[in-house]
């Protein structure tokens, strides 16, 4: 697949949002114009590119009256958007694969969750230097942290449900994918846990991850919730001072 097709495919903010509304299930293409309220020929277009590029699938399905359907739906193995080809992928794998060989499966977990529990700790510290705030409620995750963070690091994510107390987001694009796909025990159930709980720890909140993308699912979706009251002051930890 063209790195320039996937470009034109996401380029629009029409394809997002009917990969976003695809993202469970397939539709029919004159309810997907009606939901999206776009002209059917204009909708249509749009759901022929996404599956020239691969993003959708499309079927007929012919009712017992003899009317044709036309379903459109994710494929389920959609590429990593935006992941540069500069053999990253390739490094993580030999990397990864090589710390299996050294120190065995519980070895390499091992490691791995460490270096996600530095990454997590490290993003939720930046987090609170950037904001200037360690009072964080459902909304403000949301903002800075799903929309702007999230964002910035390629994930397209969305948030799907928001209360006082938790809130739910998807990530439709995973960094990682190629390598989740392989080894999702290491990448998904070790390495991204631990980024989140490392996130957890530093801004007091409990992330549990719903749905994932390396386990075959359409998107990785996780809920956050608050286990005290929303805008209560959480202190982050604090390195120890050793005194002399």
């Amino acid at each position: 697949m063209s790195d320039i097709i996937l470009a034109k495919a996401f380029s629009s903010n029409l394809n997002w949002k009917i990969l976003e509304l695809l993202m469970n299930g397939e539709l029919e293409e004159s309810d997907i114009a009606s939901t999206l309220e776009a002209p059917p020929n204009v909708a249509k277009s749009h759901l022929n590119g996404l599956v020239g590029a691969g993003l959708l699938t499309i079927h007929e399905k012919v009712l017992p009256s003899g009317v044709k359907l036309f379903l459109y739906g994710p494929t389920g193995n959609a590429r990593s958007l935006g992941y540069p080809p500069r053999g990253y992928q390739q490094l993580c794998e030999a990397l990864v694969t090589t710390l299996i060989g050294s120190m065995g499966q519980d070895g390499a977990r091992m490691i791995l969750r460490d270096i996600g529990l530095r990454i997590g700790e490290d993003a939720g510290r930046n987090l609170i230097s950037m904001t200037g705030s360690t009072s964080w409620d459902p909304q403000m995750y949301a903002d800075i942290f799903v929309k702007k963070f999230l964002t910035n690091a390629g994930t397209y994510p969305t948030v799907r449900r928001i209360s006082e107390s938790d809130l739910e987001f998807q990530q439709s694009n995973c960094l990682f994918q190629e390598l989740a796909d392989k080894m999702p025990g290491l990448i998904c159930d070790t390495l991204d846990e631990a980024v989140h709980q490392g996130i957890d720890n530093v801004l007091g909140v409990k992330t549990s991850r719903l749905a994932c993308k390396g386990h075959s699912d359409p998107a990785c979706v996780y809920c956050v919730s608050w286990e005290t009251i929303p805008g209560q002051i959480h202190k982050p930890q604090q390195e120890e001072t050793v005194t002399k």
